[in-house]
């Protein structure tokens, strides 16, 4: 079984999952869109208030985990942090939970989320060799839904 500890980085047409790099992706911006009620209403992150610092630590927990911390860069002419994908490995039942968040506006509508969760998808099950991928949604996260 295959379980590289390092997120690496992976491509699907449009879009690119990498690691998530403090130095590159922590930025105001990206706090903005967890502290912004539409974007985070179907998501955990809306139950409590998300600093640099918060969020600095939550990017850090990966550094010793299993787990996956992609941002989702879309490959446009200009490429663009729209997002994040977190990939949740349980290596000893060889389980991944999925869960994603497009934040930029300029990301949604566009399947790029579907593409970038695509990408996660093979990834995990044929990289990672997980023999179940999972994830969860709210019953009117019609974006989501259609994503699964």
């Amino acid at each position: 079984m295959h379980m590289n500890t390092k997120t690496p980085v992976v491509e699907l047409e449009d879009i690119r999952l990498e690691p998530f790099d403090i130095g590159k992706h922590l930025t105001d911006r990206y706090v903005s869109w967890l502290n912004d009620p539409t974007v985070v209403r179907y998501s955990e992150q809306r139950h409590r208030r998300h600093t640099l610092d918060s969020c600095g630590a939550f990017a850090r927990s990966f550094s010793e985990s299993p787990n996956y911390f992609w941002a989702i860069i879309a490959n446009t002419t200009a490429s663009i942090h729209i997002g994040n994908l977190v990939a949740y490995i349980d290596p000893h039942n060889r389980l991944a939970e999925l869960s994603i968040l497009i934040g930029e506006a300029v990301g949604r509508g566009r399947g790029l989320g579907t593409k970038a969760w695509i990408a996660a998808l093979n990834y995990t099950l044929q990289v990672a060799e997980m023999r179940k991928v999972f994830a969860g949604t709210m019953a009117e996260n019609t974006p989501m839904l259609r994503v699964f």
